[in-house]
């Protein structure tokens, strides 16, 4: 997807480590990580991407100025989910992000 977009204007890529942002369960504590997506974006997103319509809801509430914008939903640009790529090891994951 970076390839896809990294010519857009006004588009900017931040990568955050968000390994420390887990529930006593093991799974992503995305309330631990809103703030640090703030923080890194200066306070305020114009824009969400995504593909999965099921974080239209979340979004809606962390991000409330956001419009979110739902992308290759049907996974035929990029194969893979995030949930997959937090779940690889270091050196798997560096094939996937920026």
């Amino acid at each position: 997807m970076y390839n896809a977009l990294k010519d857009m204007p006004g588009v900017e890529f931040i990568s955050l480590d968000v390994t420390s942002c887990k529930k006593p369960d093991g799974t992503q504590d995305w309330d631990a990580e809103t703030p640090l997506v703030l923080e890194a974006c200066g306070g305020h997103l114009d824009a969400v991407f995504g593909s999965e319509p099921s974080y239209a809801d979340y979004f809606s509430k962390a991000y409330p100025e956001a419009e979110y914008v739902m992308i290759d939903v049907d996974r035929n640009t990029v194969p893979i989910s995030g949930t997959m790529i937090r779940n690889m090891s270091e050196e798997e994951r560096k094939k996937w992000i920026i």
